[in-house]
């Protein structure tokens, strides 16, 4: 009988081995899991804990006797322990390897407590049984078949048995015993979620889907409320759950009155795992559940540039993975290359949002400290230029390298090998790379050098990039000096990670030619090891990589899942896209890049569509490989701090309302709720909700109350569940609908969301690390320059301003400044910190330096604070002419508008109508890709090549158009110059602000009734030319915010009245002056200062569309030239002005001395006051395309002052 069951108890043994090994290593839905776990109210320790519970009491029953002592047993389930201990831990380990698992330690000790807690039962029940035998009669006693009975008669036994079967029936309890389950009507409840919705959403201003139950348990008194994931998609912040569970309980049914509310869940998830901070404003991190150790203090940079300052509350150390939506590329299915989505409102949704990234919220990042990684490429230049120590051929390869030192082939490296790169080709692995020792001279007593000077045909910004290769040996700190035209920047580049991929070191200007050169100085480099020299790359460059050829042919498969055969006219070796490499795809650039296949080729070539938006997740899992976030993963050992997907978003909304923003995360992952590094994944959620939140806060602290917050909502969507960091995808406003394209199209919208994500970064990684932070400072305001001392060669000037408060931001505060400094046509130096700065009382700052004659000085004034830097400020310009001892002229830069394009907007027709004016874009306008031709609200989408109302034409796709360069003082001054006039110049802000001030002291005077007026002592200003360039009264999005940028605002107009009383003369030039008093550029959009116009400046507008051929001829006595040019379509040189303005004298004191070619309509006016004199101009000056003629126009305005 013992025999047979020892044989069962082995069985059951094996019975109980094989539910264990499923339950371990079995691919079970997590969504299951996590909701059996959440019924029987078990976390994943008590599974464990549980499961353990009868191990040792399994193997006593199957392979011990109970005829052992206790002693004996005891040993036996030591060695069981151990066993249990070895098991649990293999357990955990194999877990760690498969893709679907992770390894928990804790979960190994919860599974050896539990074996722990059996033993124990075991060896109690085994002490009890020893104890009774001790007490019963000595002697044998008989059984009743005359038989001896067995030694203490079963008891260890049946009592081994007993607490076997009890620990059994315990973990079989304990997994099929749920709550009691009486399920209710969910109907029962309807009211009391539209109830809720109407609540949640008036509480939150989140505009999500109605809240609904999928069901209602019932435990004890209690009732536990399972929702949908929607009641998941809006915030939670501490407070908000119990004021939740307070208004569920207030509209119970009445016949559930007397039960509480016991769990709340949203879909599987307990409602109190939402909960995160709320946002802060004081610098200080706020508690956080996700609170991990700050890595910084224990890694070294991939990237330092040496003498820069350091932001101990910005994002120093911080590594960013971030990527702007999709890109041009090649779809199979039709062999050819398109957009990724539609074409409307003049851009498409692969441009748009690199209008947001490029121009400013990696600046911003980038300010603050970081370093930023992008798997598009973010060098607008489409020239490139890649210098390496392998001989290639291609147009790229113009220029020359050398070495010095001992250097020697190490291995495979990257090569330029042919002028395009076909599928499956990785150039980083078509050539060598060299390795020399730091510090150690050859046998001729140099040091390692290497020296990358490229031959560049045309001067520009070009982006450097260094390639070199990781090893064990290399060293951290390798000495790169960029030489440039602004002077030379040092870095030190971590060698010991990154290696195998383009590593951006900056974006600097070289002049044409071979001044420039990237040097890698291998004695300078620090420490000992190794230090490897590949290939360097200067610009963006052209698409490379063809697509379509006959190696891509076969089944196609297009973005929506369905096959189809390529098509038939696939050139044998492909094509390229012919676009600048920035508007292509991750997809591509990722492949130049250097990753491995894995990474850009997921389906195998079927379906680029599909590879670009997986590969973008993927890509930061190779970064990361081997780092402290992704130690078990093949890569390039970068430790990714998080990664951020900027996108837009489809769909319409009703014709005054806007489709707004959404945060979308992921909490589980291939069934995983961690990251590699074993951080939760619901780290997410608060980084999500953070920079959501603080989108929508400032966008409805400044331009729409009512803006629309959608929710953050828990999907698993590729961007924020393949990353191996904290991530998050941003869908900011739909591309599709006109109304949120209103805003999208504004630059100033623009900068306010960008600085809003990187905010919301900068918090959210307070929070996680529990470090303080501090807000980059707003660029400052109301700048000015004037003259000081003058001598026989050189000058003195000052500059002042005032810091802009940030209202939005407290720490937002600036602590200094940065002096950037351009001379005559050069470049702006790196800058210098300003030590020696005044401050007035009322909180202007001012600086003071010494000039020489002869140079026009361009000034920029950057702050900065223990958060990072702001953007710089307009530049301003002065200059004095040897021989002169005073500046005559004061400009006036008044042109401060960046703008969406004008626009209709009626019940029948709408849209972007840029002959009324393009808007004016911040730098360069990069998300145009041409007309909009579809106005009719009416026609709907078939296609995106047919996508209807708001449709756009295509043609200026990656054309750059240049727009307001705030830097127009240079320009005007320039010419002056050259005509012997000396400057000054300052913002039309500070020109206003200096009208309270006495004359003669630090501001414009009123007048010293000579017909000059003062600006210093030393100085005497005749001439005051006011740049409004395309200035003119803008609405901001829909208009529920103060309209900006008039061109002639009340201050305005009081100081060139008061410059006039004074005999001062005023040259005023722009494309609006006209325009903006009447008509206006936008509906409803019109400023003010039409009788201003008329009595001071002499002239009254006349056409707003005044000429189409963008030319003019003089008439009268004034003809210098038969005709002139100004630009009027959009070009990558000036902004352009498609709708200048007619204007005509006011009275018979005024004349016309230009008219437009094309119409006759009167372009320009001279006008004389009696005390004073004025030029007006219909087109911006600076606009004129050839320099002799913008000097006859400004000659022609001094000549005509002084008759």
């Amino acid at each position: 009988m013992r025999g047979k069951l020892h044989i069962a108890f082995k069985f059951v043994v094996l019975i109980y081995a094989a539910i264990v090994g499923v339950l371990c290593f079995a691919d079970f839905d997590p969504t299951f899991i996590q909701e059996q776990s959440q019924l029987l109210h078990l976390t994943d320790k008590d599974v464990h804990f549980l499961m353990f519970l009868p191990f040792v009491p399994l193997m006593y029953l199957a392979f011990a006797s109970y005829k052992w002592s206790f002693r004996k047993t005891m040993l036996f389930s030591a060695v069981m322990l151990v066993t249990a201990v070895a098991v649990a831990s293999m357990i955990e380990l194999i877990q760690g390897q498969t893709e679907y698992r992770g390894e928990d330690l804790w979960d190994a000790v919860a599974g050896i407590a539990g074996a722990g807690a059996g033993m124990v039962a075991l060896l109690a029940v085994k002490a009890v049984a020893a104890s009774r035998r001790k007490e019963r009669p000595k002697g044998k006693v008989m059984a009743d078949d005359g038989s001896a009975p067995a030694e203490g008669n079963g008891s260890g036994r049946s009592a081994c048995m007993t607490v076997s079967a009890t620990l059994a029936s315990a973990l079989l309890l304990a997994m099929s015993t749920a709550p009691e389950t009486a399920a209710q009507s969910r109907d029962e409840f309807k009211e009391c979620c539209d109830s809720l919705t109407a609540r949640l959403q008036r509480r939150t201003g989140v505009r999500s889907d109605d809240l609904k139950l999928r069901k209602v348990l019932r435990r004890g008194r209690q009732l536990d409320f399972y929702f949908e994931q929607t009641l998941g998609d809006y915030p939670w912040h501490d407070g908000d759950v119990e004021c939740f569970r307070k208004e569920l309980k207030s509209c119970f049914p009445k016949k559930y009155s007397g039960r509480t509310v016991g769990e709340v869940f949203s879909k599987r998830s307990p409602l109190k795992d939402f909960v995160t901070p709320r946002l802060t404003y004081d610098g200080v991190p706020a508690k956080s559940l996700n609170r991990v150790s700050d890595p910084a203090v224990r890694e070294t940079d991939i990237v330092r540039k040496v003498g820069t300052m350091e932001f101990s509350k910005g994002l120093e150390h911080r590594n960013i993975a971030l990527w702007q939506s999709h890109g041009y590329y090649y779809e199979l299915s039709l062999d050819r290359w398109e957009w990724q989505r539609a074409c409307l409102f003049q851009t498409v949704e692969d441009m748009f949002t690199q209008s947001f990234v490029l121009p400013f919220l990696v600046p911003m990042l980038e300010n603050a400290g970081a370093y930023v990684m992008l798997p598009r490429e973010r060098d607008l230049n489409s020239a490139e230029y890649i210098i390496d120590n392998d001989i290639s051929e291609t147009s790229r390869t113009k220029g020359s390298f050398r070495v010095e030192g001992d250097w020697k082939i190490a291995g495979p490296g990257f090569a330029d090998r042919t002028e395009v790169i076909q599928d499956g080709d990785n150039p980083f692995f078509a050539g060598t790379f060299l390795s020399a020792e730091c510090g150690k001279k050859s046998k001729k007593g140099t040091m390692p050098k290497a020296v990358w000077r490229p031959d560049i045909a045309q001067d520009g910004e070009y982006a450097i990039y260094v390639a070199y290769r990781s090893l064990p040996e290399s060293t951290e700190s390798a000495h790169y000096i960029v030489k440039h035209l602004g002077g030379s920047s040092e870095f030190l580049v971590n060698q010991r990670i990154g290696g195998g991929t383009w590593i951006y070191l900056g974006t600097f200007p070289f002049d044409k030619g071979k001044d420039g050169c990237v040097i890698l100085d291998g004695g300078a480099s620090g420490g000992k090891g190794v230090v490897c020299a590949d290939a360097v790359r200067f610009g963006g460059g052209m698409g490379n990589v063809a697509r379509g050829g006959s190696a891509d042919g076969g089944t196609a498969v297009t973005g929506e899942g369905a096959q189809v055969t390529a098509g038939e006219n696939a050139q044998p070796d492909g094509e390229v896209s012919g676009m600048p490499r920035f508007a292509e795809a991750a997809r591509y650039s990722l492949q130049w890049y250097g990753a491995p296949e894995r990474v850009w080729s997921q389906n195998e070539g079927k379906s680029d569509y599909r590879d670009d938006y997986m590969c973008r997740g993927t890509w930061t899992d190779w970064l990361s490989g081997g780092s402290r976030m992704n130690r078990k993963a093949d890569g390039l050992g970068i430790p990714i701090d998080l990664s951020f997907a900027f996108h837009t978003d489809a769909g319409t909304a009703a014709r005054d309302t806007t489709i707004g923003t959404l945060a979308i995360y992921t909490s589980v992952s291939e069934g995983k709720t961690e990251l590699p590094s074993g951080e939760r994944r619901i780290t997410s959620r608060e980084y999500a909700d953070i920079v959501q939140s603080q989108i929508v806060a400032d966008i409805r602290a400044t331009y729409d109350k009512d803006w629309t917050r959608r929710g953050t909502k828990d999907r698993s969507y590729l961007e924020s569940r393949t990353p191996t960091a904290p991530s998050m995808i941003l869908e900011l406003l739909s591309h599709q609908n006109f109304n949120d394209m209103k805003f999208g199209l504004d630059p100033a919208f623009r900068f306010l969301v960008s600085r809003s994500a990187y905010k919301g970064i900068l918090k959210y990684l307070s929070n996680r690390y529990g470090c303080p932070y501090a807000v980059q400072p707003l660029p400052v305001r109301s700048f000015a320059t004037e003259l000081g001392t003058v001598g026989d060669d050189e000058y003195s000037a000052t500059l002042s301003w005032l810091p802009r408060e940030d209202s939005l931001e407290p720490t937002a505060k600036p602590k200094g400044y940065i002096l950037s400094t351009r001379i005559d046509d050069g470049v702006f130096d790196d800058g210098m910190v300003m030590k020696n700065t005044k401050a007035a009382a009322d909180g202007r700052i001012s600086y003071s330096l010494k000039l020489e004659k002869g140079h026009v000085y361009s000034f920029r004034i950057t702050a900065f604070n223990d958060g990072g830097k702001s953007f710089p400020s307009e530049t301003l310009s002065v200059g004095l002419p040897k021989g002169k001892n005073a500046g005559d002229v004061l400009i006036v830069n008044n042109f401060t508008r960046v703008a969406a394009p004008s626009y209709i907007d009626t019940q029948e027709y709408a849209g972007f109508d840029s002959r009324n004016g393009g808007g004016v874009d911040y730098i360069r306008r990069i998300n145009y890709i041409g007309e909009m031709y579809q106005f009719r609200r009416d026609i709907q989408w078939k296609d995106d090549d047919a996508p209807g109302f708001g449709a756009s034409w295509t043609d200026m796709a990656a054309s750059l158009p240049a727009g307001n360069s705030f830097d127009y003082p240079a320009v005007h001054g320039r010419e002056f110059m050259k005509l012997g006039h000396g400057f000054v110049s300052m913002s039309s802000e500070a020109f206003e602000a200096f009208g309270a001030n006495d004359p003669g002291t630090n501001g414009i005077g009123t007048g010293n009734g000579d017909g000059t007026t003062a600006i210093t002592a030393g100085s005497r200003i005749q001439v005051l030319d006011l740049i409004c360039g395309k200035q003119g009264t803008t609405p901001r999005g829909t208009g529920k915010a103060e309209p900006m940028f008039g061109v002639f605002p009340e201050g305005l107009q009081q100081r060139m009245r008061e410059f006039t009383e004074g005999g001062g003369c005023l040259i005023v030039s722009g494309a609006n002056i006209g325009t903006d008093l009447g008509e206006g550029i936008y509906p409803d959009g019109f400023g003010t200062g039409a009788e201003f116009a008329a009595q001071v400046l002499g002239f009254r507008p006349m056409n707003g569309h005044a000429s189409r051929c963008g030319e003019y001829r003089w008439v009268g006595g004034g003809r210098r030239e038969a005709s002139g040019k100004f630009t009027n379509t959009p070009n990558a040189k000036c902004y352009c002005v498609e709708a200048p303005d007619g204007i005509v004298p006011a009275n018979t004191s005024g004349r016309t001395f230009l008219r437009y070619r094309d119409t006759g309509i009167s372009a320009g006016v001279t006008y004389d006051g009696g005390g004073y004199r004025t030029v007006c101009i219909g087109f911006p000056i600076e606009t004129v395309s050839d320099e002799k003629e913008m000097r006859h126009i400004l000659e022609y305005c001094l000549d005509f002052f002084n008759k």
